[in-house]
């Protein structure tokens, strides 16, 4: 039986496990930390179910991976700049919510339960030397920040409901949300430069949805993390597949990255399995992807505050979930015209 080694045991490093082992691999994962999902802190986060026709968890069961862990579809979002609000109703689930950490419904124990159910040796706290045939190890602390968050997580009365906040004294450059599932909620500004600003930013997130809702938060407790994207992506060294953050594996506008981790992890295993080509299949997979992401973050730093105004054009639209997938994949004029430059700002700005 062949033996394959993990580096990492979070999303795209379980992925890669559970695939492998199905395929009758000896698969050991090696993690750091002291458990799967110990770098959050119980944070909400969106599986996003835009940019691609196939839904996500469709998707994800093609790739092995059960849905055993809190997991809320939502199909309406409210977006506001703290003076005015749209609402749009999407004619699928937009994201599914899920709950990052070691609790026992986040995604994190839900992948470790299935990759221990499928075989897979899963050593924590533990500093691996030997040669990993995967690097999961989520994003490089030597790269340069692109994005951090920070926020609160609490219980709650408050309904199921998404919020996201455009405005830049709430999310310097990004943005800013609520998002409250099933009496858990979590409440966090993203800032993509300038990260003094931070606090500021979550106090006015604070502030503006305090304005806008009767908030009741219990048992608060903060959050947070940082990301970072870069392309092209580094997923192949030595005879090493990166998967996920670790190879860059993100995207540059919102950065949602859940899929992309997962995805990345399968199309590892997949190619260590059939021999095939790692590289090509992450380039077929999300080259445009990550070149859209790339002019959206340049468009959405021109802009500023004034985005605001942009996506509640794009939520009058006949059909807002198709528009965002062009959006996302790189089949607007605009987006092939504008790439040189973005590509350009965004190298020299985060190289």
């Amino acid at each position: 039986m062949q033996s394959v080694n993990i580096l990492g045991a979070g999303l795209s490093g379980l992925s890669a496990a559970i695939n492998l082992a199905k395929a009758g691999f000896e698969v050991k994962c090696h993690d750091i930390r002291k458990d799967s999902g110990a770098r959050f802190e119980g944070d909400l986060q969106g599986l996003e179910n835009w940019t691609i026709e196939k839904d996500i968890l469709e998707d994800l069961k093609e790739m092995n991976v059960k849905v055993n862990f809190h997991c809320n579809p939502f199909r309406r979002v409210i977006t506001t700049n703290g003076k005015k609000s749209f609402e749009t109703e999407y004619s699928r689930p937009l994201f599914y919510l899920v709950k990052r950490g070691t609790m026992k419904d986040s995604i994190d124990q839900g992948l470790k339960r299935q990759a221990l159910d499928a075989g897979v040796e899963i050593n924590y706290d533990l500093k691996f030397e030997g040669k990993s045939d995967v690097i999961a190890t989520g994003p490089n602390m030597q790269r340069k920040y692109w994005g951090i968050d920070k926020g609160i997580v609490f219980d709650t009365d408050l309904d199921d409901i998404a919020v996201a906040i455009v405005n830049e004294e709430a999310g310097y450059k990004a943005y800013s949300y609520l998002l409250v599932s099933k009496g858990y909620g979590c409440i966090a500004t993203v800032v993509l430069d300038k990260f003094y600003l931070v606090n500021k930013c979550l106090e006015k997130t604070k502030e503006i949805l305090t304005n806008m809702f009767d908030l009741k938060i219990e048992n608060e407790k903060g959050v947070g993390g940082f990301g970072n994207f870069i392309y092209p992506p580094k997923i192949e060294k030595d005879d090493s597949l990166f998967v996920g953050e670790a190879g860059g594996l993100q995207e540059a506008l919102a950065g949602f990255g859940m899929r992309y981790a997962i995805t990345s992890g399968y199309l590892a295993a997949k190619s260590i399995v059939n021999g095939s080509s790692y590289s090509q299949s992450i380039k077929e997979k999300f080259d445009n992807q990550f070149k859209a992401s790339i002019v959206n973050r340049f468009i959405w730093s021109l802009l500023g505050d004034r985005i605001f105004y942009f996506l509640e054009i794009g939520s009058k639209t006949k059909n807002p979930l198709n528009h965002l997938g062009k959006i996302y994949n790189f089949k607007l004029f605009y987006q092939r015209l504008l790439y040189p430059i973005a590509f350009a700002w965004f190298n020299s700005k985060y190289k």
